[in-house]
C-alpha cells in the first residue's frame, strides 16, 4: 500500500510540475526569420543596365542587387555613400571569389580603409550596383555583415573577436538575357 501510495504522489507532483512550467515554445516561436521559408540573409538579382563608372577602370554597365535582412534583428555592413541614388542605397563592400575552376586575375571588390557602418532593420533591404565585370561568368561575391548586439556600447564599430557573417551572391543567378 506504501509503494502504491508513493508511486502516486510522485505521478502527481510531477503532474503538477508540468502544469506550472511555462509551455515549450513551438519551433517558429524559435525561427529568427521574418519570412520562415526565406534565407535569414539573402542576395536578389535586380537588374543590369548602363551605369557610370564609380572607379578608374570600371565598365559602363551595371548590375543592380538587394541585399535582405529577413532576421528579427538588425544588420551592420561596411559602407560608403553614393554619388546619386542611380547607384542604390549605399557603395555595399564585398570580396569577389572564383566558383570555377578557372585560373586568373580576380577584379577587386569595393573595400575601403575608411568606411560607414549601415544599419539593416529587420525586414528590410539594401539596394546596391556593381560593375559587371564583378560578377562574369564563375564569379561570387561575399558581403561581410554583423549583427546588431555585436557593436560595441557606443555602437560605432564592431567589437573586436567577434565573426564576420558573410551572405554571397553567384553569378549563375544573374538571368541570361538574348
Amino acid at each position: 500500500m506504501i509503494r502504491v501510495t508513493g508511486y502516486c504522489l510522485v505521478v502527481v507532483l510531477l503532474v503538477c510540475l508540468e502544469s506550472a512550467l511555462p509551455a515549450s515554445r513551438s519551433r517558429s516561436d524559435l525561427d529568427m526569420r521574418v519570412v520562415p521559408d526565406k534565407p535569414t540573409v539573402f542576395i536578389s538579382f535586380v537588374r543590369t543596365g548602363p551605369r557610370k563608372p564609380l572607379e578608374e577602370g570600371e565598365s559602363d554597365q551595371g548590375i543592380w542587387l538587394r541585399v535582405h535582412n529577413n532576421t528579427k534583428w538588425s544588420l551592420i555592413f561596411n559602407a560608403a555613400g553614393v554619388p546619386d541614388s542611380s547607384y542604390g542605397d549605399a557603395v555595399v563592400f564585398y570580396r569577389i571569389e572564383r566558383t570555377d575552376a578557372e585560373e586568373g586575375r580576380l577584379p577587386i571588390g569595393y573595400q575601403r580603409h575608411v568606411s560607414s557602418v549601415i544599419q539593416l532593420p529587420s525586414g528590410q533591404s539594401l539596394l546596391f550596383s556593381l560593375p559587371r565585370e564583378h560578377l562574369t561568368k564563375g564569379l561570387a561575391i561575399q558581403v561581410a555583415y554583423n549583427y546588431e548586439w555585436e557593436l560595441t556600447k557606443d555602437r560605432a564599430f564592431v567589437r573586436q573577436g567577434e565573426p564576420r557573417h558573410l551572405v554571397s551572391f553567384d553569378s549563375s543567378l544573374i538571368p541570361r538575357t538574348n
